[in-house]
């Protein structure tokens, strides 16, 4: 719950500068120690399960090829104009959700926790595992890439054709994302403060001051306000990170696919 309502903050600040990121944070009502009740967020599928609509053998191989987003947007949309204002909407939820999950160390991202509207917004759910507090196989970090950006995502964004990191597409999407993150990054103090008081709460991973180091180190909160610069060259660098792990998360998917089917 804490996640969520983080992220309405996040959109509160991102709209009062005019940036709209299609965000989704679903309601959720807890009822006891153990249960509560979660809005519904109506006609989505989990990225696994647009996967699942070939069948078991295609499953798999559909993580591998990196069009099948793109077609569920583009079946569902039904007309050329709708379809271009589902991958506008992919867009804009996408620069949320890249930049909130980074920021907040958002792990586990398989292709059971990251959903999609069929009028093409992105959202992600379940936030079991925040603050950097990733889950590993044999010692090794599942999660290996700030926040996810497969190359079933930049096809969306480039209309289904591939692109390139200096592509015009990509270009735009960076920037958005430099944008955002730099909106948050000026309320730096307050995300700190509210992590800070929620960690009375006995949260699995929010109980030490160590649980903030990592939401310090995204947010950058050493930077004083004068240093907007390196702030943005940071953000920068951590994009570029993500683009060139998209073959991780990919790798990822797979093996979860294979595991699920």
């Amino acid at each position: 719950m804490l996640v969520l309502q983080v992220l309405e903050v996040m959109d509160s600040i991102w709209k009062r500068n005019q940036l709209d990121c299609c965000l989704s944070p679903y309601p959720v009502l807890p009822m006891g120690t153990k249960y509560g009740m979660i809005g519904v967020v109506p006609n989505c599928s989990t990225i696994f399960e647009i996967q699942s609509e070939g069948g078991k053998v295609g499953t798999a191989v559909k993580s591998l090829e990196t069009t099948f987003i793109n077609r569920y947007i583009k079946n569902h949309a039904g007309s050329t104009k709708k379809y271009m204002e589902c991958v506008d909407r992919f867009l804009m939820s996408c620069v949320g959700y890249s930049v909130a999950t980074f920021i907040m160390g958002i792990m586990d991202r398989h292709n059971d926790n990251i959903m999609m509207t069929h009028d093409g917004k992105l959202f992600h759910i379940d936030f079991g595992h925040i603050l950097g507090h990733g889950k590993t196989k044999l010692g090794i970090k599942r999660d290996r890439v700030p926040f996810v950006l497969t190359e079933h995502f930049l096809c969306v964004i480039g209309q289904g054709r591939p692109v390139s990191k200096d592509s015009h597409e990509v270009t735009k999407f960076k920037k958005l994302c430099c944008d955002a993150y730099m909106m948050l990054w000026e309320e730096r103090d307050l995300f700190l403060s509210l992590f800070t008081v929620m960690q009375s709460m006995e949260l699995p991973e929010l109980t030490t001051e160590a649980d903030l180091d990592h939401l310090k180190s995204t947010l950058r909160v050493a930077f004083h306000s004068g240093m907007t610069a390196e702030a943005k060259n940071f953000f920068s660098e951590v994009f570029d990170e993500a683009f060139n792990g998209s073959w991780a998360t990919k790798t990822n998917w797979f093996f979860h696919a294979v595991k699920h089917i």
